[in-house]
Formats: structure tokens, sequence, C-alpha cells
């Protein structure tokens, strides 16, 4: 196996065509690189380097050699160069999970502000149920979640048991025309006289705008979404 100091050694000495040089770039004494040179070329029983007087030349072996080092060696750059970026928030991937209520309606700002501060890291956005986006984390499919705040074995999402509560601490029981996820297809069946129905303001703006739904105010009772953040407890958080 190649021993990659020894290959950096010569690819110093080549590159510069002087003991001196590549000794001090490597930060080591000349007879140290000679001696690394000399190790190389038994280790690849060819002469890589040949003296003209007090010139130093590639041999055709070494040239090929050279060549290969140089590559080898512009890739480690790289290599420290993607590390530094990372460390740095320069580079990399967010696999983020969320409801589908606030993909639509709250991530889209929080993303862009995240974008502004962070303009090189790439974010892959998820869609589900609270419940669904956890599973995503004990899979390992995304690194966070924005979720509804949920019991360990809710089913559904966290604005329908909010809803349910609030109904059985009226000791009412709506009379459910239908059941559905879609936002859209809420508004529909709302604006079409069909029914009413518990949505989150953002969802509505353009529609009271322009006068096509209307709100109504329910006296002493508010609902609030507990949102968290979750994330895999045996996962490095990137």
């Amino acid at each position: 196996m190649i021993n990659l100091n020894q290959l950096r050694d010569f690819y110093q000495v080549a590159k510069n065509l002087n003991f001196s040089v590549a000794a001090n770039k490597l930060y080591v004494s000349q007879p140290a690189v000679s001696a690394q040179i000399k190790l190389f070329e038994d280790y690849c029983n060819l002469k890589l380097l040949k003296k003209k007087g007090r010139k130093i030349y590639l041999t055709d072996e070494g040239e090929v050699l050279y060549n290969y080092a140089q590559k080898i060696f512009e890739y480690e750059r790289e290599i420290e160069n993607a590390i530094e970026d990372m460390r740095k928030l320069k580079r990399g991937i967010l696999r983020l999970g969320t409801t589908k209520t606030y993909a639509r309606y709250f991530m889209p700002f929080l993303l862009s502000s995240f974008h502004e501060a962070y303009p090189h890291i790439k974010i892959n956005l998820d869609e589900g149920s609270s419940l669904d986006m956890i599973h995503s984390l004990l899979d390992f499919r995304n690194e966070l979640a924005i979720i509804a705040k949920i019991e360990e074995k809710e089913k559904g999402s966290g604005t329908r048991k909010l809803v349910t509560e609030l109904f059985a601490k009226k000791s009412l029981a709506p009379n459910i025309l239908m059941e559905t996820s879609n936002t859209e297809f809420i508004k529909q069946l709302v604006m079409r006289g069909d029914g009413i129905s518990l949505l989150v303001k953002a969802a509505v703006t353009a529609e009271l705008s322009e006068k096509k739904l209307a709100t109504v105010s329910m006296k002493g009772q508010k609902i609030f979404l507990n949102v968290s953040i979750a994330y895999h407890k045996d996962q490095h958080l990137s």
C-alpha cells in the first residue's frame, strides 16, 4: 500500500524540482525528504527523479506518478474546503419534516428567513401528520421536525385534537359532514355553504380579504397550537 506521507514528499519535490523548497513546505529537514523519496522509489521499484548538475528532473515514470499525485492532493484540498464549509454552514443539507398545514402557511416565511441567513444550505422538506413526522425522525429520514405537540399515542393532527377537546368541554357533539385533511377542499365546501370549519387564519387570508369567507368570534375561547421542534436523541444535528 502506498505511504501517503512518502507520496506527499515526492509530490512537493516533483512540483518544485527542489529538495530545499519541498522541505520548507513540508516543515521537515532536507535529509528527511531525501530519505522519504528513497523509500518511495524503493517501494515503486522505479527511478522517479534524476539529477543533472545541481538541477532535478522527473523521469518519465516520475512524470506519470506526479500527475496522479497532483489529482490526489487536489481532491484532498477540496475535501478540506468542503469540511470547512460544512462547519461554517456554507454547505450542507437540512432534512426537515413538518405538517401539511405548517408547510403551506408558515414554512414559506420561516424558510425564506433561513435561506437569507444560510444561502448555501439546501433544504429537503417532508410533509405529513405530526405522528408521520415523528416516525420519520425514528427512521432517520428527517433530521428535524416542526410539529404540533402530541402525546405518544396520538393519531392524526394536533389541530384535530384541540378542536375535539374544545367541543367536549362544552358538551357539544358536532354534526360532521365530512372529514378531510385537504384545507383547500374544506374552504371550497364552506364557500358553497355546506358547513363551517375551524382553520388557521393564515389559511384563509386571501378569502377573507375577498369576502369569500367570514370569521366568527368565539368569546372566551382561543385555540393555541403548541409547536415543537423534535429530533432523534441519537442523531447528530448538522
